[in-house]
């Protein structure tokens, strides 16, 4: 994460709020322009993109799982945004997810960290 990071702003307080739901989750936050070697093993679609959870195993340290940068919704309206024709219109994209982001209320969020931890726990990690 980065404290910058607009996406980070609207979704790092939900993985807390998961991560404080159960003992069975350790959460630690590192800071993206700090650990580049770290987000080079983890590019979404070939950029540093944030936030990035990463679900290890308490145990090995495999990486179980990853989420991020935003949920499946707020990564298509960007996608949208990163292959739009030049000129591109920031103002406009920025409303559009911040727009999507308070209509949503982390509702998006949740279901999709939920279902990653409903699915670690699965696994018995």
């Amino acid at each position: 994460t980065e404290g910058w990071c607009g996406d980070a702003a609207q979704t790092v307080p939900i993985m807390n709020w998961v991560s404080e739901a159960t003992e069975r989750i350790d959460l630690k936050l590192v800071l993206r322009d700090e650990h580049t070697d770290l987000m080079d093993e983890h590019l979404t679609n070939g950029a540093r993109g944030i936030p990035k959870l990463l679900i290890l195993n308490a145990a090995t340290h495999e990486v179980l799982a990853t989420w991020g940068p935003r949920p499946l919704v707020a990564q298509a309206i960007a996608m949208r945004y990163k292959r739009a024709p030049e000129p591109k219109d920031y103002d406009a994209y920025s409303k559009e997810l911040h727009r999507w982001y308070a209509k949503d209320k982390t509702v998006s969020t949740q279901r999709e960290l939920m279902g990653l931890v409903e699915w670690v726990e699965s696994l018995g990690a």
